[in-house]
């Protein structure tokens, strides 16, 4: 009868233990969450002193680059394409919104490749938002 009375002590330990285990990661995991959009709330609206867009200058490229940042970008937007064929539901992009990308004052879908110097130095400018994201890309032959 000891032995019986000590193992069903133990299962009722073991039991509330679990009990408790499973409550306490509930528990913090909501308060987690509840935490974490709080924060993301906070980060995505602008403070006081938040100024409207920075200009920055991103530095010297060289042709070649100019050309692999161009042909990325029609393949990405080929993909897009290509994606929403086959998506049931237009969700957000994988990478959100891409800035605009400027060359020499053509937009990217009307510059020709071929025009490109590949040996040759551009400047980039990049343009963000109040939010840090990159918005505008001005590149220019030098």
């Amino acid at each position: 009868m000891n032995e019986q009375m000590n193992r069903a002590l133990y299962i009722g330990c073991a039991l509330l233990l679990l009990v408790l285990a499973f409550t306490s990661f509930f528990s913090l995991y909501r308060d987690y969450r509840d935490y974490a959009s709080r924060v993301r709330e906070y980060t995505d609206t602008p403070g006081v002193a938040t100024m409207e867009t920075f200009s920055g200058c991103f530095g010297d490229m060289t042709g070649h680059e100019v050309a692999n940042l161009l042909l990325a970008r029609r393949r990405t937007d080929r993909e897009r394409i290509l994606n929403s064929l086959y998506e049931d539901t237009a969700g957000p992009s994988e990478f959100g919104e891409l800035p605009e990308l400027v060359i020499d004052g053509e937009s990217y879908e009307d510059f020709r490749l071929e025009s490109i110097d590949p040996d040759g130095t551009y400047q980039a400018d990049i343009r963000f938002n109040a939010y840090g994201r990159p918005v505008r890309i001005e590149i220019r032959g030098r």
